[in-house]
Order: structure tokens, then sequence, then C-alpha cells
């Protein structure tokens, strides 16, 4: 029996294609097992940074429909922003991991992130009334000075 053979038996691969469609399989699998121990070795600061992303939609949304200006295309930013800023977190978490030197990475990268969220939370939150509080207005009012018409 031929060496090709014998492998294309072993593997129970009978074409080119079967052997494609494994190897695609097992290098995905791959990418993702490595990412599925990423994620667990650092579930709490993806779900930190979920959490903040779904009170700010949720907030957000509320506001749009108590002001009835409520668009499906910005609602459809929660997927976006989710997507993004887990991928940003899991490439911070790959340098981290292959260079332990830059352990303070995702805290620097992260925090910024969560600090704007919680921000929005807070403006959006003072938008319904849930939190009335003169000092979180002014703040939040010098804050969106940028967004004020230019006269």
């Amino acid at each position: 029996m031929k060496l090709k053979e014998l492998l294309i038996s072993i593997m129970h691969l009978k074409t080119l294609g079967d052997f494609i469609m494994a190897a695609l399989v097992a290098i995905i699998g791959g990418i993702f097992g490595y990412f599925k121990v990423i994620y667990f070795d650092n579930v709490e600061m993806f779900e930190a940074i979920a959490w903040v992303v779904v009170i700010d939609f949720l907030a957000g949304v509320s506001v749009a429909f108590k002001s009835d200006k409520f668009q499906t295309k910005k609602a459809l930013k929660l997927v976006y922003y989710l997507a993004t800023y887990w991928t940003l977190l899991a490439m911070v978490l790959q340098v981290e991991k292959g260079f332990p030197s830059a352990f303070w990475l995702s805290e620097a990268i992260i925090m910024p992130i969560l600090v704007f969220q919680v921000i929005s939370v807070l403006k959006n939150l003072n938008l319904l009334g849930i939190i009335q509080n003169p000092l979180l207005t002014e703040i939040l009012t010098k804050i969106d000075k940028h967004k004020e018409p230019q006269t």
C-alpha cells in the first residue's frame, strides 16, 4: 500500500477537498480554542464591557423613546460597540500574554472606554430624570458643549 493511500485511509479523507476542509476546521478550531482560553481567563473584563454597553444601550433607547427620536440604525450600534470593544480587549490581552512586561496595557486601554460608557449612562439617566443632581447636570452640560450649534 502506498503512503498516500495509507494516510487517506487513516484520516478517512477521500479527496483533496476533504483534506482542505478538515485542515480549515482544525485551524479555525485552534484559533477559537485559543480565544476561549483568553476569554475564560479574563471573563470579568469581558462582562464589565458588556454590562456598561448594555446598560448604556437600554438607557439610550429609553431616552430616544421618551423624546420620540428612536432610530433602529442607532440602536444597532449595540452590536458594533460590543464587537469592537471585545475585539480590542482580546487583542490587548493577546499582546499582554505574549509580552509579560505589557501587563498594564489592558487597564490603560479598557478603562477609558469604561469611563466614557459610564458617563454616557449617567447622561442618559439624567435625561430620563432618574438621577437629578445639579452638579451632574452642570458637568454634563460642560462635557457636551461641543455639540451645541455654532453661531
